[in-house]
């Protein structure tokens, strides 16, 4: 059980440091409604995240159920971790913004900006994969749970600091968080599939 407490809490760390359109929106919402507008964004992330969990969860199931070897789904998965790290690592800068806009409806935007964003389903789906060759079922449920509660707190705290996360995420320093971000992710990617092939 330590064992996943330590991963999930790794887990929670990764996905918390991922810099995309909802972690802006996260800062900008958190300076221009306080962390009632903060929470809403992350209300709507989580409430993504989790219907990709469990929808994930029965995919990797019907793919089991298909009688697809299970190594060839995890190689899939080391693959598609690999694809994401080169994709944060080339990623392009984003800048925050303070603006005073009032935006409503913070929760609707970040569900819909994270539901549609494709590479959650990818994501997740890696993160399946990793987590069923380390874990049983029971096991794996409480390690994506924790990893959930983990990165909810760990984003609490950006909402508790985004004025200074907002003048310190300089272009560059972004750049550097998603190319460090993106080599851990395919180096995670490297090892599934050298396991699995």
């Amino acid at each position: 059980m330590i064992e996943v407490f330590a991963k999930a809490l790794l887990l929670g760390v990764l996905l918390t440091l991922f810099i995309g359109p909802v972690f802006f929106m996260l800062i900008q919402a958190s300076i221009r409604d306080g962390v009632k507008g903060g929470l809403s964004i992350l209300l709507g992330l989580y409430l993504s995240d989790l219907l990709y969990i469990i929808f994930t969860y029965y995919f990797f199931s019907l793919l089991i159920t298909l009688e697809i070897p299970e190594a060839k789904i995890k190689l899939a998965g080391g693959v598609v971790f690999i694809i994401l790290g080169v994709f944060y690592f080339l990623k392009k800068k984003s800048k925050i913004t303070t603006s005073k806009s009032n935006y409503k409806n913070n929760y609707l935007k970040s569900f819909i900006i994270n539901t549609l964003n494709p590479s959650a389903f990818f994501f997740w789906f890696a993160v399946l994969s990793w987590g069923n060759q380390h874990f049983n079922n029971k096991e794996l449920i409480i390690y994506l749970g924790l990893g959930l509660l983990f990165a909810f707190l760990f984003d609490c705290l950006k909402i508790y600091f985004a004025i200074i996360i907002a003048k310190l995420m300089s272009s560059k320093r972004t750049l550097g968080f998603n190319k460090i971000i993106g080599a851990v992710i395919i180096f995670i990617g490297i090892t599934l599939v050298y396991q699995n092939s």
